[in-house]
């Protein structure tokens, strides 16, 4: 009876010890984010991806709460060493999270193909805000809304299994608020209706892990700019950066600020293209990594003080009833041209 006993025993051991190696005690862990760096929303929910470094396993969480909330969400997951990514915006539907779901199907994707693209301005949205404006961009810059809020932090974490391990994250802001600032001078009498900026050679495109931002596809972007006092102007966009001209001599491409005034009775429209590569060399934007031709940011708030004077005449000739006339004339090198597509036809 007693060899009987024993080997019952023996036999409801080996169960309960094939199934836990069937199924080991999960990890658990809670977010702790540390907004001292930066003024950020401290109680929105965020977003977390998680990579295991050895024998990779993908996570990935939505409406993530941190521990100051007093109800933290607790993440379960395989006990190891991890690598991950805290993000979130004051409006992530501005941003599409790119890669998600084939980083959580292939454990091979790496963590860095985890990115945030801001949406393109739809086409109704835009002539809403800056009908008739539209000749200032150029076909091959997607035109992109100011961006919103973009906070992102990456840590390292060991977790184990059967306890609960805090994550901290201390945030930063990858999104940069820049001011451009322009006189513009009037002979004669003229009256200013609005004036309107528009800058080209912004990336659309940030890695969430490292917060390096992608220039292999760029963004142009248009905003108001009001008058100040003596005779400037001066308007503000937030952006993920500007990346500078390759030519200081060039009126087309990344790096260009150009300003356009709505003026006289009929509202002719008037840009001046300005290559602002000094200005940014001097106070880059973005600044190139050598990491896989992606830059990162420089600024957080700049304000660019155009040194040129943009001079605008009362002209009858201009403001004629020539129906051979277009409503768009671009100033340069004391010469005037039309504007098609946003090209300077008078330039290089």
């Amino acid at each position: 009876m007693l060899i009987l006993t024993l080997m019952a025993a023996a036999a409801c051991t080996r169960v309960k010890t094939e199934e836990y190696r069937a199924t080991p005690l999960q990890a658990k862990a809670v977010c702790s984010v540390d907004w001292s760096g930066v003024s950020g929303p401290s109680s929105t929910p965020f977003t977390v991806a998680a990579t295991r470094t050895m024998k990779a396993e993908h996570h990935f969480w939505e409406d993530v709460m941190p521990v100051s909330t007093g109800h933290p969400d607790t993440l379960s997951m395989g006990p190891g060493e991890y690598q991950t990514i805290f993000f979130v915006s004051g409006d992530m539907k501005a941003y599409k999270v790119e890669n998600i779901d084939s980083f959580e199907e292939n454990t091979e994707q790496s963590l860095r193909e985890v990115t945030a693209r801001l949406r393109s301005m739809p086409k109704d949205t835009l002539a809403k805000y800056f009908g008739g404006f539209e000749p200032m961009l150029v076909s091959y810059f997607d035109t992109i809304p100011p961006a919103p809020d973009l906070y992102q932090a990456s840590a390292r974490a060991n977790l184990v299994a059967g306890e609960t391990t805090t994550i901290g994250f201390k945030p930063v802001q990858l999104v940069q608020n820049l001011t451009f600032r322009i006189r513009i001078q009037i002979e004669g009498e003229l009256e200013i209706h609005r004036v309107v900026g528009c800058v080209t050679g912004l990336p659309d495109r940030v890695e969430l892990l490292s917060g390096y931002y992608g220039v292999e596809r760029m963004g142009q972007a248009l905003f108001d700019m009001t008058k100040q006092s003596d005779g400037w102007w001066q308007g503000s966009l937030k952006t993920l950066g500007v990346k500078a001209s390759s030519d200081a001599t060039l009126k087309v491409g990344p790096g260009i600020f150009k300003v356009c005034a709505e003026v006289g009775p009929k509202h002719r429209r008037i840009a001046t293209p300005i290559n602002i590569i000094s200005y940014l060399e001097k106070q880059p934007s973005l600044i190139f990594t050598d990491v896989e031709g992606f830059y990162k940011g420089e600024a957080h708030s700049a304000t660019y003080q155009i040194e040129e004077t943009m001079t605008l005449k009362g002209s009858d000739t201009e403001l004629s009833d020539d129906p051979a006339v277009i409503i768009w004339i671009e100033h340069g090198d004391g010469e005037t041209g039309d504007i098609i597509d946003g090209d300077d036809t008078d330039g290089p």
